[in-house]
C-alpha cells in the first residue's frame, strides 16, 4: 500500500513540474513579471529570485483584512456559526 501511495505522489509531482514547460504558462508569467525583474535572471539565479520575491511581496501581492465586495463596500465579519450538519 505504501508503495502505491508513493508512486501516486511522485506522479502528481511530475505532472505539476510539467506545467513549467508549457509555453502558454511561461508566456502568461512573462507578461505579468516586470521586465526589470526578468532581466535579473541574466545576472544570476540568486539575484533573479531575490528580485522576484521582492516584487511579489511589495508590488504584486496585496494583503487585505476586509476585501471590497461586489458593491465596492468593505466586507465585515458578522460572526462565526457552527455547521448545521454537525
Amino acid at each position: 500500500m505504501a508503495g502505491l501511495q508513493m508512486e501516486m505522489r511522485i506522479q502528481h509531482y511530475v505532472s505539476d513540474m510539467a506545467q513549467f514547460n508549457d509555453e502558454l504558462v511561461q508566456a502568461i508569467c512573462a507578461s505579468v513579471v516586470p521586465l526589470e525583474v526578468a532581466r535579473k535572471a541574466e545576472e544570476s539565479t540568486e539575484g533573479f529570485l531575490r528580485s522576484l520575491l521582492n516584487w511579489f511581496k511589495n508590488d504584486f501581492f496585496t494583503w487585505t483584512n476586509a476585501p471590497k465586495c461586489c458593491g465596492g463596500q468593505d466586507t465585515k465579519l458578522l460572526g462565526v456559526t457552527q455547521n448545521q450538519a454537525q
